[in-house]
């Protein structure tokens, strides 16, 4: 998968999706080359095969949150905000540690422009966790929310928070 994607083709993509599904199809059961080929499949903008694996694997792995959570940042991401954000819901609803789908949603929420809902879920996820790397990330996901939506005063104790866990960040 590293060859393939060190060497994507932009002119016949067609026969890299057909390589990639393929990759999929030898080994139906491997995440690790499933969210590979995701990746690889948004990179070279075909966000709508990606949501058919995506959906496909979600059947297939019922129960695995993190597949859900991929398919819910995609969903977002092309747009099915309801669809996305109704996993997401599911996912909260069924995992304790829910939160650490949170990162992936808000950004998702962002990318779209989507900055009130990505502030009110950081809002209320955020006194619910204490991994640090979790937090930190949420932190400066509702510092770009709270900035996009013209808070920039209350998004700096946000991004002092996100730096205090994390000075790299800058």
């Amino acid at each position: 998968l590293a060859l393939i994607r060190a060497s994507l083709p932009r002119h016949d993509n067609s026969a890299t999706v057909e390589r990639l599904l393929s990759f999929i199809r030898s080994e139906p059961d491997n995440t690790d080359i499933l969210f590979d080929v995701i990746s690889i499949l948004e990179d070279i903008y075909f966000t709508e095969i990606s949501e058919s694996v995506l959906k496909w694997a979600s059947k297939r792995h019922p129960e695995n949150p993190d597949i859900r959570a991929r398919l819910a940042m995609t969903l977002i991401l092309r747009g099915n905000i309801s669809e996305g954000c109704n996993i997401y819901s599911d996912l909260v609803s069924k995992y304790s540690d829910f939160y650490r789908f949170t990162d992936g949603i808000t950004h998702a929420l962002i990318c779209i422009d989507q900055h009130e809902a990505a502030a009110g879920i950081v809002l209320q996820t955020l006194p619910l966790t204490d991994d640090v790397n979790i937090k930190k990330i949420l932190c400066n996901n509702i510092g770009l929310s709270l900035t996009a939506l013209d808070h920039s005063a209350e998004a700096i104790p946000f991004y002092d928070e996100a730096l205090r866990i994390d000075p790299c960040l800058l």
